[in-house]
């Protein structure tokens, strides 16, 4: 299980430097904000991460959506990146599962998939995500529409 602010893989024991938001973000005031990825794909996490973390962002990882709602109660993270394909549980059913609790609901969640299909979008947005995006997503528009997510909390 990685640590916020840690980039190691559970799959494969992939290690990639750790960057503190202080080293990145030093001049700017406010804490950095948590987002937590859930993607069952390593190399899709770490890519991910490795952009927070350049943003000046904290984040934890989940690969599968069980692990997902479980750091979620452990940590309380301002943004979830959701794939929707995760195994043990799927993005959509963690997605209604947060949604449905009154600890989690107001937590932002964005759809990143491979399926850029209507149907998908529309479920996506039914379950409760409020933003929506098709893999290979570049991680400049992950970071904007995180930023849009979390500009509409304050």
């Amino acid at each position: 299980m990685s640590k916020p602010g840690k980039l190691d893989s559970v799959q494969g024991n992939t290690k990639a430097p750790n960057v503190s938001h202080q080293e990145q973000n030093s001049e700017e005031a406010r804490p950095s904000k948590l987002v937590l990825i859930a993607d069952d794909v390593a190399d899709n996490r770490n890519l991910y991460a490795q952009a927070l973390a350049i943003a000046g962002f904290r984040f934890a990882l989940a690969e599968d959506g069980e692990e997902c709602l479980q750091r979620v109660r452990e940590l309380s993270p301002d943004v979830i990146v959701m794939d929707l394909s995760l195994p043990k549980l799927d993005g959509l059913e963690a997605t209604r599962q947060l949604k449905a609790n009154e600890h989690t609901k107001h937590i932002p969640v964005i759809a990143l998939t491979g399926y850029g299909w209507e149907t998908v979008k529309q479920d996506a947005y039914r379950y409760g995500c409020e933003g929506f995006l098709v893999k290979p997503c570049p991680p400049d528009d992950l970071l904007k529409e995180i930023e849009r997510l979390l500009s509409r909390r304050c």
